[in-house]
């Protein structure tokens, strides 16, 4: 995956250049994904992180995830595009995150799972050292 942080700090930062490149025009602005909507999926994420670690101290050494904690993290996606169908914005940080094309890489790897988890954690804080917002 990379570079998460550098990558989510990415992200964060040009979404934030191409809100302010509309000069205080906030009418036709880009707006940005709420805190609220952002650790939404964060709570999800973490849940499954949770039973994730429990399963890594039941199994030392695996590299793998079960084949029910795999379907988890598949079914990740499920609560993400319900709500990008759902709000403009949400869609958007989806797609340019490639949150979806992220958790679909991840299939049963124990480490690249860790790494989607840390990039979430990631995009989250610099949501808010941006200055995201609740509404």
């Amino acid at each position: 995956m990379g570079d998460i942080v550098a990558e989510a700090s990415k992200y964060w930062g040009s979404a934030v250049q191409e809100i302010k490149s509309y000069n205080g025009e906030r009418r036709n602005a880009p707006k940005m994904i709420t805190t609220s909507q952002i650790r939404k999926f964060l709570t999800a994420v973490n849940s499954v992180s949770n039973k994730v670690s429990i399963y890594k101290s039941q199994n030392q050494g695996t590299k793998e995830l079960s084949e029910d904690l795999t379907a988890e993290v598949k079914y990740l996606q499920v609560p993400l595009v319900y709500q990008a169908g759902r709000d403009r914005v949400v869609k958007d940080f989806v797609l340019k995150t490639k949150m979806i094309e992220k958790i679909n890489v991840i299939g049963s790897d124990l480490k690249k799972f860790e790494e989607f988890s840390k990039y979430v954690e990631a995009l989250v804080a610099y949501h808010k050292y941006y200055g995201g917002k609740e509404k």
